[in-house]
């Protein structure tokens, strides 16, 4: 008697493997590699091997497992993958790494890279911006120049048209690095930008007054405390306080 539950199955994809890792290349847009993520598998690897195959595309791209693949190239070991037999259509692998990005883990950085491979110009805009600014928080520089929320950012929704108040800001900040270490923490940041958008607080007067009053500042857990620190210094022999 035959199996009639063999008789409506059908073999989709084959798995293959191999050392040849010069046939691949990873798919453009999709998250870059963190290397601690690539060590976590490679001590996974080391105790069980590649248990679960990567995806390919008919490219050779890697659409999923690209962290297995360069702990597999670490390791020496056989790289185990599976092609979807289907034609590669940019815009639909763009709009999937999209969709994975909008779930719990995801970063800003993914998704900015991921909006400048689709042409997104505020993002490059963006991009271009976080390239000078990389001692400071991708997230922080959002909110500064945007206050975008992150499901905006994830949709893309940022605007760069407020990059450059965002930079007079944070160059600022960073002139503080000499003796304050807490000049790019987010909440001190977020805290200066807070007080450039209250109606009395002059910018330029506070920065002449924060270099002469260096002592002044000190490291805080969050922005509200930041903020009275910063102010506490503003309105130091000030008549006029805020």
């Amino acid at each position: 008697m035959f199996n009639l539950n063999f008789m409506t199955m059908k073999k989709v994809n084959y798995i293959y493997e191999t050392t040849n890792y010069r046939m691949f290349k990873f798919l453009e847009g999709n998250r870059r590699v963190i290397p601690n993520h690539v060590q976590y598998f490679v001590k996974e690897l080391k105790k069980n091997g590649m248990q679960i195959p990567a995806k390919v595309n008919d490219m050779n791209e890697i659409t999923e497992g690209q962290h297995r693949f360069e702990a597999c190239k670490q390791l020496g070991i056989p790289f185990k993958f599976f092609v979807e037999k289907k034609p590669v259509n940019r815009n639909e692998e763009l709009d999937k790494l999209m969709s994975i990005q909008k779930g719990k883990q995801w970063r800003y950085e993914d998704v900015m890279h991921t909006q400048c491979v689709k042409g997104n110009s505020n993002y490059i805009a963006l991009k271009s911006f976080y390239d000078k600014y990389k001692d400071f928080s991708l997230s922080s520089i959002i909110y500064i120049s945007n206050n975008c929320s992150g499901s905006d950012f994830r949709n893309g929704k940022f605007t760069a048209n407020q990059l450059d108040k965002a930079d007079e800001t944070l160059s600022f900040c960073r002139s503080l690095k000499h003796f304050f270490p807490a000049y790019n923490k987010v909440g001190f940041v977020t805290a200066i930008n807070k007080c450039r958008n209250m109606e009395d607080f002059d910018f330029n007067f506070f920065k002449k007054k924060a270099l002469k009053m260096s002592d002044r500042f000190y490291d805080c857990t969050h922005r509200d405390a930041f903020l009275d620190m910063i102010l506490k210094i503003y309105n130091y022999k000030k008549s006029r306080k805020i």
